[in-house]
């Protein structure tokens, strides 16, 4: 699990590229995995033991907004990250809003 704090999403990586790897501006797609209830308690225990071993309050806020993020995560409902090895837990219409906030052509056809 990485957390990306300039863009606050998590992204749940599989350690290999996912078949059919979307291309670097193709976030957003349907991701081909879930987590399960089990899956996402055990990823809440981690952050919350890195929590009570956080040395600096900047460490202790990231792990927080993890935390936060966590609390809503649908297993059932990623999608797929920019690099093609993890799904985030941005929703498509994340992707959609981003795209167009961060693309200036993106509503250009």
């Amino acid at each position: 699990m990485n957390y990306f704090t300039s863009n606050d999403y998590l992204v749940f990586d599989t350690g290999t590229p996912i078949v059919g790897r979307p291309m670097p501006d193709s976030g957003g797609e349907p991701c081909p995995f879930s987590l399960s209830p089990a899956d996402l308690a055990f990823f809440r225990q981690l952050v919350v033991e890195a929590l009570g071993q956080a040395k600096t309050k900047g460490e202790a806020a990231v792990l927080r907004r993890m935390a936060n993020r966590l609390a809503v995560v649908d297993g059932n409902a990623l999608t797929s990250n920019t690099d093609g090895y993890g799904c985030a837990d941005l929703k498509l219409e994340d992707w959609k809003r981003r795209r167009t906030r961060f693309d200036p052509l993106a509503n250009v056809r």
